[in-house]
């Protein structure tokens, strides 16, 4: 009996993990492009290791909002809202002539990121994929690698084009470091040489820099509020949902549908228990600023002890004691140094994005 317990309350944790984290890849490009990717207790490059955050660990966008409120939305309460929001206009031929922008609306990134800008910002202007893609990395490396699978990762040449694919397995790391631009700004037509100012030489404006895709493994009604409340939108299948609402006592998702033939988004009130349940879905968040206790404690110890050489010294020690057991002790060395904040079992590939999005159906 009191195994089956124990058993009973290891499942409720697993699952109270999977509904309650983001996931991702973690990594950094340099000024030179080239991301570095660690490859600590992989045999090769598909097995390297996710990271993920809480979910409780991020505000909420309004305060004292509820997921059992009987509505909520940042920008848009009605349908007609969606359908003049810019993201939602059909892509111009010019763009969908370069492949990479119209795989990418295709696979709803590009409304996720345009409505999620739309949520946390006054900005109201369509995502410049062209701008993105120019931030992912040209190059892929990989750090930690153990002496008998060395064999397995080779560093790789990612271009930076309208026609190689590639690159989409890197929108996460390119969101991180280049934030979002408009297409006003930098056309969707073509990948452009450079990116320091808009096309007609004015400044760029930039928006969510240092943001990543997170991805959710299984998520229910509950969980889906609980992420629209803090990040503004995910993205489930088709849908992009950006908030709900009651109607004669029925709850509906407020969502903007990919039209995928006509490479646009329409609004739509769609029955709440259509989408009680999915099996992954993403939304673009920023890892929060932490204040670790522990490092606290550590620090003023040494420096009672020591003086101010004193915290240089547990500071050092810290990065050494981090990296060299694997960054699985404390979280302020791991974001400096290696791989992220937590270790979590692969659920998403090496690359940091599951391309084909229609593994995030819906029951």
């Amino acid at each position: 009996m009191k195994f089956i317990i124990f058993a009973l309350v290891a499942i409720s944790f697993s699952q109270l993990d999977q509904f309650s984290s983001l996931h991702y890849k973690y990594g950094k490009i340099n000024k030179k492009g080239i991301l570095t990717l660690n490859a600590t207790n992989a045999q090769d490059p598909s097995q390297i290791e996710d990271v993920y955050e809480y979910i409780i660990d991020y505000k909420l966008l309004q305060k004292k909002s509820k997921a059992d409120d009987q509505y909520f939305y940042t920008k848009w309460e009605n349908i007609d809202d969606i359908h003049n929001s810019e993201t939602s206009y059909p892509l111009p031929e010019s763009e969908i002539n370069c492949k990479n922008v119209a795989l990418i609306h295709q696979s709803g990134l590009y409304g996720l990121v345009g409505f999620t800008l739309q949520a946390l910002t006054n900005a109201q202007y369509t995502p410049s994929v062209t701008y993105w893609i120019k931030n992912c990395p040209n190059k892929v490396k990989y750090d930690n690698i153990e002496d008998k699978y060395k064999k397995q990762f080779k560093n790789k040449i990612i271009e930076q084009t309208c026609e190689s694919d590639e690159i989409l397995d890197y929108l996460s790391f390119g969101l991180h470091k280049g934030g979002v631009s408009s297409s006003k700004c930098i056309s969707n037509s073509i990948i452009p040489d450079k990116i320091k100012k808009c096309e007609d030489n004015s400044k760029i404006q930039i928006e969510l820099k240092g943001y990543r895709i997170g991805y959710i493994r299984q998520c229910s009604s509950e969980t889906i509020k609980e992420l629209i409340l803090r990040f503004g939108a995910i993205l489930i299948d088709k849908m992009v949902i950006v908030g709900w609402k009651q109607i004669n006592n029925e709850s509906y998702w407020i969502a903007a549908i990919k039209d995928d033939q006509g490479y646009k988004y329409t609004g739509e009130i769609v029955p709440m228990n259509f989408v009680a349940h999915c099996y992954g879905g993403y939304v673009l968040f920023k890892i929060p600023y932490r204040v670790n206790i522990g490092f606290v404690i550590y620090g003023s110890f040494w420096f009672i002890i020591f003086g101010i050489p004193g915290i240089f010294l547990s500071f050092w020690g810290l990065i050494y004691l981090c990296c060299s057991s694997g960054c699985y002790t404390f979280d302020p060395c791991c974001q400096c140094k290696c791989n992220g904040p937590k270790i979590f079992p692969q659920i998403i590939p090496a690359n940091g994005i599951i391309r084909d999005l229609s593994v995030a159906g819906v029951q």
